[in-house]
């Protein structure tokens, strides 16, 4: 039987694996990677806005250590669902590392996107993840400038996403 199955399906499938997480569903590190340097060259191309979110889940070690893995999973796969319902079909969302995601979108002000993880900040915080404890977000927000690799990027949005941290937790921050 197998013999009878077309490369081309194959193929699909392959692909499929290596751009999604396997455990969210939401576009793999690799696959958002290749995705923002798309942007990148139409904000440039274009003049467009483009802004980038990057944040993570608060003390998520904590929820491993104490509740185990498979709630960790449970927290991970709601996060991203949250998320994944507010998104437009042209942002990206994709899963940058362990607890850490990335949210891309174009035509969008550093303004617009601040209110977009404040939003997104509130419903996570909102949400009963049914494990007797808080689950929290803390946010870094950037805008793209003219000329900058990606790698620059995504660290000034990993930079604010720090300073939100060292604030205090669940909180949007600027950079």
């Amino acid at each position: 039987l197998y013999r009878f199955i077309k490369i081309s399906t194959y193929n699909g499938v392959l692909k499929e694996m290596a751009d999604k997480d396997a455990l969210t569903g939401i576009l793999s590190r690799r696959k958002l990677r290749d995705e923002l340097e798309n942007y990148i060259d139409l904000a440039e191309r274009h003049g467009w806005d483009l802004s980038l979110i990057f944040f993570d889940i608060d003390d998520f070690k904590q929820v491993n250590d104490h509740k185990g893995h498979a709630v960790g999973d449970q927290v991970l796969i709601k996060v991203t669902k949250s998320v994944a319902d507010m998104t437009r079909k042209t942002d990206r969302f994709g899963r940058w590392g362990g607890e850490e995601f990335i949210f891309a979108m174009l035509e969008t002000d550093i303004s617009a996107a601040e209110n977009i993880a404040e939003k997104i900040r509130k419903k996570i915080e909102s949400s009963d993840f049914k494990i007797n404890q808080p689950v929290t977000c803390s946010f870094g927000v950037a805008q793209y400038e003219k000329g900058e690799q990606l790698e620059s990027f995504v660290a000034r949005a990993d930079n604010a996403l720090y300073v939100a941290k060292e604030a205090g937790k669940n909180r949007v921050n600027v950079g």
